[in-house]
């Protein structure tokens, strides 16, 4: 499909209708993103609409967000850290922590050797954003090429 034409079309329309076409092109494309960054998720086993314990209003689903810049030309799907701070950790994963106890008997422990390391844990990394984005990134695409080419389009009649 040649866009020569209808990208000199799009140069040619200035002021809001322009930044408002390409603000609702980017809106729906990046849906389609956030709907498989969902869908990664859930495919996680994260558990989407159990509540948080500390925060009871708070869901997984809702610390998932999109947001498209001002002027139209891109956008970007995050995890809210005010929403849901952990879903960041389950995300990225966290090193593999621990201590070395120390000696004597408060401790139960008699001796210590250089190998004695108590592990307590790390997450495992499950980067359900970058497979949610491997997923949809080629439907998100198509999606911004065919309303940004309805939007020219549509707008090009009206002048």
């Amino acid at each position: 499909m040649d866009i020569e034409p209808l990208l000199k079309k799009f140069e040619e329309l200035q002021g809001n209708e322009r930044i408002k076409a390409q603000r609702q092109a980017s809106g729906k494309a990046l849906k389609v993103i956030k709907t498989a960054v969902l869908n990664q998720m859930q495919l996680a086993g994260i558990p989407m609409d159990r509540p948080n314990k500390k925060y009871p209003d708070q869901i997984p689903r809702d610390g998932v967000r999109m947001s498209v810049y001002k002027d139209g030309e891109g956008g970007s799907v995050y995890i809210h850290p005010n929403v849901n701070y952990a879903l960041i950790f389950v995300n990225q994963g966290t090193k593999k922590r621990g201590y070395t106890p120390q000696k004597g008997k408060r401790y139960g422990v008699k001796s210590i050797s250089s190998e004695t390391f108590h592990e307590t844990g790390g997450i495992e990394s499950r980067n359900f954003i970058g497979k949610g984005l491997q997923s949809a990134e080629s439907t998100a695409i198509n999606i911004l090429n065919t309303e940004l080419e309805k939007a020219i389009n549509d707008l090009w009649k009206k002048r």
